[in-house]
């Protein structure tokens, strides 16, 4: 009885390889496949890779219908929002499944104080960011002071968080006009 080996691989051979052998035809085509075969019309059989006395490999591609990836950093910005315009959520959010994480936030901030011509003053901002999950679950406010603006960032951190789909959210706790951007990430 001849043997055959298949092996699958996801079209995107970056985001997993499975591999199955089987000693005989009708066992491998009642087992189990991968979530990503969710049809026949989905499996591309190729010519036999290679064929020796009792044993025929086949090289099958699967092409998923639907790829969830989790990115777990995010970038966002905000331009010149006043003290009085509340709570403000990214566009963006960050995502992971599996254990707690730390989040950091590295930003660029300033309050701007004046302008005059092409020149503009500015100085310490005094910013709210907090963590919202999906579920509406907040990671903690935390306010981060001061001009942080070209190569100098600041930086606020959140410890053992859930694991979920967050957003950042931020606010204006200053006198005047802000201007906010950076980037929050999972590690």
């Amino acid at each position: 009885m001849k043997s055959l080996k298949v092996i699958l691989g996801v079209s995107l051979a970056s985001l997993s390889v499975f591999s199955y052998s089987s000693d005989s035809f009708a066992e491998s085509a009642s087992t189990f496949a991968p979530s990503e075969v969710t049809s026949v019309s989905n499996i591309e059989v190729k010519n036999p890779i290679n064929s020796i006395p009792n044993e025929e490999i086949y090289e099958v591609t699967v092409e998923p219908q639907s790829i969830t990836l989790q990115a777990t950093s995010a970038s966002f910005e905000w331009k010149n929002f006043g003290k009085g315009s509340g709570e403000k959520a990214s566009n963006n959010s960050i995502s992971w499944s599996g254990n707690n994480k730390t989040v950091t936030l590295t930003v660029r901030q300033y309050e701007h104080i004046s302008s005059t011509g092409n020149t503009e003053t500015t100085g310490d901002a005094h910013i709210i960011y907090d963590l919202e999950s999906s579920s509406g679950n907040r990671a903690g406010a935390k306010q981060l002071d001061g001009l942080f603006n070209g190569s100098n960032t600041g930086t606020v951190t959140w410890s053992n968080v859930k694991p979920g789909t967050y957003n950042l959210i931020i606010k204006n706790n200053g006198t005047r006009y802000a201007t906010a951007s950076g980037t929050f990430a999972a590690q």
